[in-house]
């Protein structure tokens, strides 16, 4: 008998280029079980914009971009397909 599997992805949208944080782990879910949902907190990250010689050659501090959380929360449960969490 073939078991049905299903893969749980994180994606960050808007993230920095230069942002050298750890992403969760792709998951395998087997067809109808349930996922928690990674509660990691992220620290923020500086964004410069690599003009000069400045922050050991980064260049000047534009932007700090942090992570506001993941559009699903807790406990996905019955996961029927493969499924994107996305974060911001």
């Amino acid at each position: 008998m073939e078991v049905k599997s299903h893969t749980v992805t994180y994606e960050w949208t808007n993230e920095p280029e230069d942002n050298n944080t750890p992403h969760p782990s792709k998951t395998t879910v087997i067809n109808g079980r349930s996922h928690k949902v990674d509660t990691t907190t992220y620290s923020a990250v500086n964004v410069y914009d690599g003009i000069g010689s400045a922050n050991g050659g980064k260049g000047n501090l534009t932007a700090i971009w942090t992570f506001s959380g993941w559009d699903k929360k807790d406990t996905i449960t019955d996961i029927p397909g493969n499924i994107t969490i996305k974060g911001t």
